[in-house]
């Protein structure tokens, strides 16, 4: 059997401007798939959004980017930004 496994990163949706988050829930970026993680009560947890191989980086925020590079730094495929996780040394922060 060939499986595919890939490596998905965590990150605090405040290494993203409230913008671009918002963005990211409503899938308007056009070189990235992201998914909405859920809502409860009208309450956004976060979102997932798969890194391609290709992404059109000239076109993106430079606050996605940077995510995306430690992404790839990192090897992984997935960036879950999560409103509970931790942030980190590495990226920007943008209280929201």
């Amino acid at each position: 059997m060939n499986l595919e496994i890939v490596k998905m990163v965590t990150l605090s949706t405040w290494h993203v401007t409230s913008e671009s988050y918002h963005k990211l829930f409503e899938d308007k970026i056009d070189s990235l798939v992201s998914f909405p993680k859920g809502t409860t009560d009208g309450y956004e947890y976060g979102v997932f959004v798969y890194i391609p191989e290709v992404c059109g980086e000239d076109s993106l925020p430079q606050d996605i980017m940077k995510c995306v590079e430690f992404a790839r730094e990192n090897e992984c495929k997935w960036i879950m930004f999560d409103c509970d996780a931790y942030t980190i040394a590495e990226l920007p922060i943008y209280e929201w």
